[in-house]
């Protein structure tokens, strides 16, 4: 299977909204399939395309290599959603505060059954590359960033004390 990060994170919104009628997306779900709720996406006049780079970046339309050095320059860790336990369990004892016993994965969408999309999962991969690019970045990299966070915090710590 060809993995499409940002075609997940998609329907997984897409489910986690459909179920929440005080979410402001919810209407923009409503009473639509999934195929829909991507075509309107798609053929929207301003499409919320590759959300996960221009938050990380802060730009609307940033280039990949501003993308992996916004990463790298302004961010301690970031964590793949499933991976956010992992961190905080690192993150928090090194700012002082005590382990959590309870996790932390929210904002989940329900499982659904998987609607098969076809070619529009091609388009919708497509036109958001930059999330996929970033989300295998940040895949291949995070496992580095955790075992070296005392270190980068203790980077970060001095900096910001300069």
């Amino acid at each position: 299977r060809v993995l499409f990060r940002s075609l997940d994170r998609f329907r997984s919104y897409y489910n986690y909204v459909l179920v929440r009628p005080s979410h402001p997306g919810y209407l923009r779900v409503k009473g639509k399939t999934f195929r829909e709720a991507v075509q309107e996406l798609l053929a929207s006049e301003k499409p919320r395309l590759n959300v996960l780079a221009r938050t990380l970046t802060g730009r609307t339309n940033p280039g990949r290599e501003h993308l992996v050095d916004a990463v790298e320059r302004n961010y301690l860790i970031v964590s793949p959603h499933h991976r956010v336990n992992d961190t905080l369990t690192a993150l928090v004892p090194l700012l002082g505060g005590r382990k959590r016993a309870r996790e932390l994965y929210v904002n989940k969408g329900a499982e659904g059954a998987m609607e098969d999309i076809g070619e529009l999962a091609l388009e919708f991969n497509e036109k958001n590359a930059l999330d996929n690019d970033i989300y295998r970045y940040v895949r291949d990299h995070y496992e580095s960033w955790l075992s070296e966070l005392p270190a980068r915090l203790a980077a970060v710590s001095q900096t910001s004390s300069q």
